[in-house]
């Protein structure tokens, strides 16, 4: 009988463990063409970079402070010799930090909470050598003092005068708080109940003056309770 298969057989192909390790480790040609450059001289890949803290909520609006900024912020406060206290948005983490550590640093550093921010932070008043002690816990992703902008959404300079709600941080004399209020132009202090608000009418001009005291915590629109 006939062989019917072809009577030429391919050679098998045999690949050794010598030759898979040689090749591992062959030169690769460089971008140029003419030049070799060995596997181990090649740049590590770039490490993945950490990702950017979540917008805050804060009275003007969602927010999002700088982690780069965090640095020279640190560097500023330590330069910074001055013994007034000032407020400031210290911003953590808090899949990866517990909100009691981040008290218990702000409170061992001297620093005075004044409450949490929606988004993983607290506003806390301290001096610079406070907040600065406070960083240093290594618990916080960014930081930034609380300004009049972060207080409220300003109006237009064209705007009508209108009526706001004026909150404080706790612990403010009220009293004082409204000779404050009454001693800004613009800004007329209105009788009524409102609660832990003062309620005042505003000229444009008016509003950042009132935003810029430094017991203000925010400055927003009064909306007239409603009873059905």
């Amino acid at each position: 009988m006939k062989n019917r298969f072809h009577p030429f057989r391919a050679p098998a192909l045999v690949v050794s463990f010598a030759g898979v390790v040689a090749a591992s480790s062959c030169a690769f040609p460089s971008a140029e063409g003419g030049a070799t450059v060995p596997e181990d001289a090649l740049p590590p890949p770039a490490a993945a970079s950490a990702p950017s803290p979540a917008p805050l909520m804060l009275p003007c609006g969602r927010v999002s402070l700088d982690p780069a900024a965090l640095p020279a912020f640190r560097a500023a406060l330590g330069a910074d010799a001055s013994t007034n206290a000032s407020v400031f948005v210290l911003q953590y983490d808090p899949g990866a930090v517990l909100a009691s550590d981040v008290r218990k640093a702000v409170i061992e550093a001297g620093a005075r909470l004044l409450g949490p921010v929606p988004g993983g932070a607290y506003l806390a008043r301290g001096t610079a050598a406070q907040i600065a002690a406070a960083l240093d816990a290594g618990l916080f992703a960014a930081a930034r003092p609380y300004g009049p902008e972060d207080k409220g959404a300003a109006p237009p300079d064209d705007a009508p005068e209108a009526v706001y709600a004026v909150s404080f941080f706790d612990g403010t004399d009220g009293a004082a708080a409204r000779e404050a209020l009454s001693a800004i132009a613009g800004c007329e202090v209105l009788d009524g109940p409102a609660g832990p608000f003062v309620r005042v009418r505003l000229a444009p001009a008016a509003f950042r003056a009132v935003a810029a005291l430094p017991d203000v915590r925010s400055v927003g629109p009064w909306i007239e309770p409603t009873f059905d």
